[in-house]
């Protein structure tokens, strides 16, 4: 057994590195179906250790076992493989490549609201400030992702919102967009009366960075401005339309399921505005972008969100948006066709 586990860390410190990297994670896959020593979790130790040891394609052996390996063990090993691995990214050298972005992703397989997760959370959020710019910009949107883990009474999360609320601020504006959304989209874990200041400067942000990082911005920003008090809902929409002009056609589609998700939370006349916004988005993209958006919003559950007045609202946008995209008359069919479908729901 143990001659096995060797034979399989040898292997691993000789690939050659010129590999593709799919070809590198299907044999760290077999490596991982061959072992055969008494612990598992000594074995993802031993290969997590081995990986360290292969210049440059070794941290992506890493990055996959805590992506898609941590959390098919039993929640009693999980906290200490997750601590193993901290351990590990602390010895790589500042300037080389590390895994704190899939640290934080693998957060995910701990349990949530538990101490050890809040422990570790904090962990990650105290290192933010000694990472690279570009690690930070990474780091930062998925620590505010996980923060929907966390539970209990004593909520830490205002505190470490404003950590990286912080630190994102400091980011140059060339990596800024996708902190500053998702931070905006976020705002509903402080206190509703401490929402608007903070969400106000993160959108004065988001509409000053340059095109590329403006799109990724506001997928973020419809989310927060839903979380604001109704009568700054109209306001808020309307700085955003002169900004809605500027997002690059690749980011067009991102930015209309933005301001489609939350349509739902909006009064009717926002409704109808939301609507025209977004579709306006997809003007010139043809039949397929239109499907691929309202699929994605019926598959998250979105459509479905929409009560009959607001989503009558919604198939009147569609409508037009058809007619002065000049839609053939097969192809208004089929989104016509599939309108009952859209509100059901996805299983």
């Amino acid at each position: 057994m143990r001659r096995s586990t060797n034979c399989s860390m040898r292997w691993m410190a000789r690939s050659p590195i010129r590999r593709s990297m799919s070809s590198r994670l299907r044999r760290c896959a077999n490596i991982w179906k061959r072992c055969r020593i008494a612990s598992k979790a000594e074995a993802f130790k031993r290969i997590y250790a081995a990986a360290q040891r292969i210049p440059k394609d070794g941290v992506q052996i890493q990055k996959a076992l805590l992506l898609h390996s941590l959390r098919d063990f039993h929640w009693s090993h999980r906290d200490e493989l997750f601590d193993f691995a901290y351990a590990r990214a602390q010895r790589r050298a500042p300037e080389e490549e590390n895994v704190w972005t899939e640290l934080a992703e693998s957060l995910g397989s701990l349990l949530f609201g538990s101490p050890e997760f809040v422990e570790r959370y904090q962990a990650l959020v105290a290192r933010l400030a000694s990472l690279r710019v570009s690690e930070q910009a990474e780091l930062i949107p998925v620590l505010c992702l996980r923060m929907i883990h966390f539970g209990g009474s004593d909520d830490p999360r205002p505190e470490l919102y404003a950590v990286l609320f912080g630190q994102a601020l400091q980011l140059p504006p060339s990596v800024q967009g996708a902190s500053v959304g998702m931070l905006a989209s976020f705002i509903w874990v402080l206190p509703q009366a401490e929402r608007l200041a903070p969400y106000t400067q993160l959108r004065d942000v988001a509409l000053s960075l340059p095109d590329e990082q403006l799109g990724v911005a506001l997928r973020g920003l419809p989310e927060g401005l839903t979380r604001l008090p109704s009568e700054h809902h109209a306001h808020e929409l309307q700085l955003l339309e002169p900004a809605l002009l500027r997002v690059l056609p690749a980011q067009r589609a991102q930015v209309a399921l933005g301001l489609l998700m939350y349509a739902y939370s909006l009064d009717d006349a926002l409704v109808k505005w939301v609507w025209q916004q977004g579709l306006s988005l997809l003007n010139g993209a043809g039949e397929a972008a239109l499907c691929n958006v309202l699929s994605r919003l019926r598959g998250a559950g979105w459509l479905n969100n929409l009560n009959d007045h607001q989503w009558n609202i919604a198939k009147g946008e569609i409508t037009r948006f058809m007619e002065a995209n000049q839609f053939s008359e097969p192809a208004r069919a089929r989104i016509q066709d599939s309108v009952p479908w859209l509100r059901s729901r996805a299983h």
